[in-house]
């Protein structure tokens, strides 16, 4: 469709000048990688994946932009 075109352009033309971050809760799950990114930085992602072990470690809070605890017990 032209406006998906449109859409797209518009958007490659954005990307050099945005941030690699955003609000996760307005942004679509694009998967794994994009999650680790979405974050701001690895370290802190470790972070929040060492904190999603502790207390979530089989992963029941599992519906939504997921960060997947190291261990499912």
């Amino acid at each position: 469709m032209l406006f998906d075109a449109w859409a797209d352009a518009t958007l490659a033309a954005m990307r050099p000048r945005t941030l690699p971050n955003s609000y996760i809760n307005l942004t679509e799950d694009q998967g794994e990688e994009w999650r680790r990114g979405v974050y701001g930085s690895e370290a802190k992602y470790r972070r929040l994946t060492e904190i999603k072990t502790a207390w979530d470690p089989r992963n029941l809070l599992r519906h939504n932009k997921n960060i997947t605890p190291t261990t499912n017990k």
